[in-house]
């Protein structure tokens, strides 16, 4: 492993502005360092592996890789090291485990892939003529189990919520009677008078624009919590505060067991680079060749930590995760592929607590960083770049944070993408 003094970091250009000098920083919004009990803002502290904590670093080494590759075939936590070296690899691989990818540095170890996903698959394009490989799947793929997706609400449904709860209560009443993590949800109602209302609350009732592709869709809300108290049969008391209203009027309104599977926690990358072939310009818009590094969906409790990504169509994607960190994600390219270099660099939907923190996106993408499809409670710091966007892809993603970026140039900071049918780009309860 290597020491913190070896580990390359990214050096963002320009330079963010420095952090300041004093310790406490008070403020209306939410007291001395947070200690507003009720502060208008989210409490965004729980982003991130593990609820915030840090990325471990007793990660197993080269000396215990045979071991480790045993144990994780077996269901334990294991790593692969790729000693300082560049690796030919031509085709892409898909990890079920809780396995971590770790090499001697961004500089130092290199996973070269040859190939696109078109050149091994083929391209057959959709009714739009768009690129079957412009959203997925990479290259390197770490894929988890969530049974609430797989098997509809019934496996994980532990009681129906039976009274409205305002945002900042603790408080939700329910039939239940067991003490562990939950995931409430809420879905848009299918028909009659609520229809559209869950889509509308998420948009502060301010809807101006088309939104038909929401209506009725499953899970738009996911609120995770621990229980901390029980009134048996009643009411069950959280360890933090709602971010948002609870209404008996939408669909599905419930609360569920969550405890990410063994196999879907733990998963990670670290101290490498991901680089693809010269391929020319970037082909464009829907026109991807499939040159996608790491897509992971479906975890928690998972990272990645010091990667780079080279001559990338699309870097990092994160669906239906939680918990996870990405840090210190550099994004650039080895040649010239125009003023777009891809199309997405960083990407989170359907998931909640995601904290992005320390990125630099040296090569420009259509959309840098993109928030879409319901992507709540992620965090975007210290975030650097010649010329950054952060890109609210509609489909109402709602209550995230962006502070302490550089912007770079700033000549378009929030342009954003997205289908018209999805609403307006961002939800209530963005935070800058």
């Amino acid at each position: 492993m290597l020491s913190a003094a070896r580990r390359p970091r990214p050096s963002p250009s320009p330079s963010p502005s420095p952090y300041p000098s004093t310790g406490d920083i008070t403020s209306t919004l939410w007291g001395t360092d947070g200690s507003d009990a009720s502060p208008r803002l989210l409490d965004f502290s729980y982003a991130g592996y593990r609820q915030g904590q840090p990325i471990p670093e007793n990660i197993p080494s080269l000396k215990r890789a045979a071991i480790a590759a045993t144990n994780c075939a077996a269901g334990a936590p294991c790593a692969l090291f790729f000693p300082a070296g560049r690796y030919l690899l031509s085709s892409n691989f898909t990890n079920t485990k809780n396995l971590v990818l770790l090499g001697a540095g961004m500089d130092s170890t290199t996973l070269f892939f040859s190939k696109s996903l078109q050149d091994l698959y083929g391209n057959k394009k959709n009714s739009a003529g768009q690129s079957q490989s412009s959203f997925g799947p990479g290259m390197l793929n770490f894929v988890g189990e969530d049974p609430m997706t797989y098997s509809g609400s019934g496996a994980t449904l532990r009681s129906y919520i039976t009274a409205n709860a305002e945002r900042g209560s603790n408080t939700v009443s329910v039939n239940l009677q067991v003490d562990q993590w939950v995931r409430i949800t809420a879905s848009d109602q299918l028909k009659g008078n609520a229809k559209g209302k869950l889509v509308a609350y998420l948009y502060g009732d301010k809807l101006k624009s088309s939104w038909s592709d929401l209506v009725g869709k499953d899970h738009m809300i996911q609120f995770l919590a621990k229980v901390t108290g029980i009134t048996p049969n009643t009411a069950i008391t959280l360890d933090q505060e709602l971010p948002y209203d609870l209404r008996t009027e939408w669909r599905a309104l419930s609360v569920h067991d969550w405890s990410p599977a063994a196999a879907s926690q733990e998963m990670g990358m670290a101290d490498l680079s991901i680089e693809f072939p010269n391929s020319g310009p970037y082909p464009g818009h829907f026109k991807e060749k499939g040159y996608n590094a790491l897509f992971i969906n479906m975890v928690a409790n998972s990272f990645a930590r010091n990667v780079r990504v080279l001559n990338a169509d699309y870097s990092l994607l994160l669906q239906r995760s939680y918990f996870c960190t990405m840090s210190n994600i550099v994004i650039d390219t080895t040649y010239n592929r125009g003023a777009d270099a891809g199309h997405h660099g960083i990407s989170i939907a359907r998931g909640r607590d995601i904290l992005i923190t320390d990125c630099v996106f040296k090569a420009p993408q259509v959309h840098d960083v993109t928030f879409d499809w319901y992507t709540t409670a992620a965090v975007v710091r210290r975030a650097s770049a010649t010329d950054v966007n952060f890109d609210f892809h509609r489909a109402a993603s709602y209550g995230n944070l962006v502070t302490d970026c550089h912007l770079g140039a700033s000549k378009r900071p929030f342009k954003s993408g997205g289908s018209k049918s999805r609403g307006p780009y961002a939800g209530s309860w963005q935070t800058f």
